[in-house]
């Protein structure tokens, strides 16, 4: 099965990109009406902190000038009653404003809690809509790394996906989805015939050691954690075994691979670990790709978001849900924009699906639909989706694509 454009000419993302542009521009909205709402609860309950404290400053500053007026009127007298009001009339005075002065920062606390407690809410939902997207929509990768763990008896498998523009995801997989993965794997599931030098045999007479081969097709993998440029392998005789038995670390320099072992079922010798020879290397380099290639079968299946970076920086942690989608749109608009060109009716994106046997189905998404998830927003989030060109006024005649982009 491939995908075609609306005009047959071959799709470059052999997969069904109008579900994932459908689940983004849902996600996105959503988040965008969120993260304005909570800004404006901000704002608001900054502005209304504001206004209360000059409103204080007022009454404290029109206090001064009455306690000054007494202070000057009453200096003469010497009746005692009226050295006396004055006493009480400044300390009524006195007690007005530090009253007020405490209900000003009383309000301002409780205000600012209530705000941070529906600010909260609302980046729990942003969390819960950019999940929802990011476990089923797809993005270009650029590189993932992918890392296992066995544990009480089960394979659980995490990954890392570096996407353009700085984005970092990761995620847990859904090992049940993956049968191969339902149970632990030994090195003979990825490749058979792995025998290195790597054992050590003690002499029983004199205090030296030699290397020895070790056979290692029936060893289960108890972890690894795989990259395009580096590797650790963890192997265990058995699933009863308390401990792993070894630990690879490979790296690759150049064109060169780097490879040291470690035995971690017992103490090492005098001699140190065993050294890793070139032959051994390009069998541990070759465990190295086919085990990464058989995680790629689990790789598909998303279970839970770790977490989302921005160069470097947690998006939900720095609030950085606008540029998350401001990137995004940079990611997707392109491919929009041509689908909008080659799409034969201008008020949907249509792409093709052609099966083995060369017989076509159309598969569309009407621009209506999904501007009808924008529309709502503010005009400062509603211009974010510009350069998808899905709002009315841009829609633009069938083979014209979108106008506020620039043509090739």
């Amino acid at each position: 099965m491939r995908y075609l454009y609306g005009d047959s000419a071959p799709f470059p993302l052999q997969y069904n990109f109008l579900q994932t542009l459908e689940s983004f521009v849902a996600a996105a909205a959503r988040a965008a009406r969120l993260d304005a709402e909570a800004r404006a609860m901000q704002d608001q309950a900054a502005e209304a902190a504001v206004t209360r404290a000059r409103s204080v400053v007022a009454v404290e500053g029109y206090h001064q000038q009455l306690v000054h007026h007494i202070q000057d009127s009453v200096g003469q007298a010497t009746d005692p009653q009226v050295i006396e009001y004055a006493r009480q009339a400044i300390d009524h005075g006195t007690r007005f404003v530090d009253e007020a002065k405490r209900a000003c920062v009383t309000t301002a606390e409780r205000e600012q809690a209530a705000a941070r407690m529906e600010v909260d809410r609302r980046r729990i939902e942003i969390r819960e809509a950019v999940e929802g997207f990011l476990l089923v929509g797809r993005l270009a990768i650029l590189e993932s790394r992918v890392t296992m763990s066995l544990v009480d008896g089960k394979n659980e498998i995490a990954t890392v996906f570096t996407h353009p523009d700085g984005i970092v995801t990761a995620f847990t997989l859904n090992v049940a989805s993956s049968p191969a993965w339902q149970a632990p794997r030994k090195v003979s599931d990825f490749a058979t015939g792995v025998e290195l030098m790597i054992g050590v045999r003690k002499s029983l007479f004199k205090r030296t050691v030699a290397a020895e081969s070790v056979h290692l097709d029936e060893y289960l993998l108890s972890g690894f954690d795989l990259s395009d440029d580096a590797a650790e392998i963890r192997l265990r005789r058995k699933l009863a075994d308390p401990r792993d038995s070894f630990l690879f670390k490979l790296r690759r320099a150049d064109t060169e691979i780097l490879a040291e072992v470690q035995r971690l079922g017992e103490a090492e010798t005098d001699a140190g670990p065993p050294a890793v020879d070139a032959g051994d290397r390009q069998q541990l380099e070759r465990l190295w790709q086919l085990i990464r290639a058989g995680a790629a079968d689990v790789l598909p299946h998303k279970a839970r978001l770790v977490s989302v970076a921005l160069d470097g920086q947690d998006l939900f942690e720095h609030g950085l849900a606008i540029p998350f989608i401001e990137r995004l749109l940079r990611l997707l608009a392109p491919t929009v924009t041509e689908i909008a060109r080659r799409s034969p009716n201008a008020s949907e994106l249509s792409l093709k699906i052609e099966n083995d046997g060369g017989k076509r189905e159309e598969i569309y998404v009407k621009k209506e639909d999904l501007s009808a998830q924008i529309e709502p927003l503010g005009p400062r989030e509603k211009a974010l989706f510009a350069p998808l060109g899905l709002l009315r006024e841009q829609w633009a005649p069938a083979g014209q694509g979108n106008p506020f982009l620039p043509q090739s």
